[in-house]
C-alpha cells in the first residue's frame, strides 16, 4: 500500500509541475503574441519588460521550484535542433542577464560626452554611464513563439494522459478541486 501511495504522490507532483509549466509557457507565448502584434522592438519603452517577462515565464519550469523541482531533462530536447538551440539560449539569457546580472554578460560602460551607447540615439551631452544588455531582436520572437507552441502541445498531451491515469473513474462534484501533493 505504501508503494502505491508513493507512486500516486509522485504522479500528482509530476502533474502539478506539468500544469504549472504549461501555464508559464502559455504566458510566454502570449507575451510573444503581444510583442509581435504591436511591433515592439529593442529601444521601445516596453521592450525590456516584455523581453524579460517572456524569458522568465519560459524559463521558470526549467529552474528549481519548491517543492516540485524543475521539469525533467526530456522537456529540454526537441526534434528540431534549432528549437533545442533556442531553448538553451533562452535559459542562458535568463541565468546570465534576465534573472541575474552576470558581469561577464552585462557590462557597464563609461559613455563620454559626444559618444552614443550602442551607436543609437543622440550622442551623450555629458559624461555618463551605460549598461549593455542582451536583447533578442523582434524577428526572433516568432521563433520563440514556435518553441512555446511546440513545448505547450507536448505538455498538454502529457497532462491529459496523467489526468486520465490519476482521476478517471472517480466521482466528483461538478466544481474544480485542488490537486494536492499528499
Amino acid at each position: 500500500m505504501k508503494d502505491a501511495d508513493d507512486l500516486i504522490r509522485r504522479k500528482k507532483k509530476a502533474l502539478y509541475r506539468l500544469a504549472l509549466a504549461r501555464a508559464d509557457i502559455r504566458g510566454a507565448m502570449e507575451g510573444c503574441d503581444f510583442l509581435i502584434a504591436n511591433g515592439i522592438k529593442a529601444g521601445d519603452k516596453l521592450y525590456p519588460t516584455l523581453h524579460d517577462g517572456i524569458i522568465i515565464a519560459y524559463a521558470r519550469p526549467f529552474t528549481a521550484n519548491e517543492p516540485l523541482g524543475c521539469l525533467p531533462r526530456k522537456w529540454s530536447k526537441f526534434d528540431d535542433p534549432e528549437l533545442t538551440r533556442l531553448h538553451n539560449e533562452l535559459l542562458y539569457l535568463r541565468q546570465k542577464t534576465v534573472g541575474h546580472s552576470d558581469a561577464r554578460e552585462r557590462k557597464v560602460y563609461i559613455v563620454p560626452s559626444g559618444a552614443r551607447m550602442y551607436n543609437a540615439g543622440p550622442p551623450n551631452i555629458n559624461l555618463g554611464i551605460g549598461v549593455r544588455n542582451w536583447a533578442l531582436p523582434l524577428e526572433r520572437w516568432h521563433d520563440v513563439r514556435a518553441l512555446c507552441r511546440d513545448l505547450g502541445e507536448s505538455l498538454s498531451l502529457e497532462i491529459e494522459s496523467e489526468v486520465q491515469v490519476l482521476y478517471s473513474g472517480g466521482t466528483y462534484a461538478p466544481e474544480p478541486f485542488e490537486v494536492t501533493l499528499d
